[in-house]
């Protein structure tokens, strides 16, 4: 399997991987408003044999707390074919992202997800640094990050995702 950056060829094959791999297209919209919008991201791709299997999206997110503004970045979505889940191609590409945004000087990483599965990875609680999430309705625990650099998150606030995703919820 290689993990590699997203190429502008590779438009067509994440749409279909999107809407193979999840139950409406509300992903692949928010996908292509971030595209339309130009704005910063990291999209990393598994290939295997030639085909992307899986595919992962980080943009920027804030944390905000009054006047105090703090720059991170949002982990969503991650995608994998149906017919390659379960063997680690989600994993592959969740640690490698992280990795990249770590070694660049990312603040934090947030995910909206599965409690079971991010912390494996090193996600916790947004609550346990008094981080909430703007998205309405978001149980606590499904709403977790990662801190690479505690000291700048402060005394917590309101995370916010870029106003894209804003039609997931």
């Amino acid at each position: 399997m290689i993990i590699r950056p997203e190429t502008p060829d590779d438009v067509p094959a994440i749409r279909s991987l999107l809407l193979a791999a999840f139950p409406t297209a509300i992903e692949n919209e928010i996908v292509d408003q971030l595209r339309e919008a130009d704005c910063e991201q990291l999209s990393l791709l598994a290939e295997e044999d030639g085909e992307i299997v899986g595919q992962i999206l980080f943009t920027p997110a804030t944390i905000e707390l009054g006047s105090h503004v703090v720059s991170g970045w949002g982990l969503a979505p991650v995608s994998v074919l149906p017919k390659a889940q379960g063997r680690g191609v989600g994993a592959k590409l969740i640690q490698t992202g992280l990795e990249q945004l770590r070694d660049a000087g990312a603040n934090f990483v947030i995910v909206l997800g599965d409690a079971q599965y991010y912390p494996k990875f090193g996600f916790q609680p947004a609550a346990q640094w008094n981080v909430r999430s703007d998205l309405g309705g978001v149980p606590v625990e499904a709403f977790m990050m990662i801190p690479f650099n505690e000291a700048s998150i402060g005394d917590g606030g309101v995370a916010k995702y870029r106003k894209e995703f804003a039609s997931a919820v």
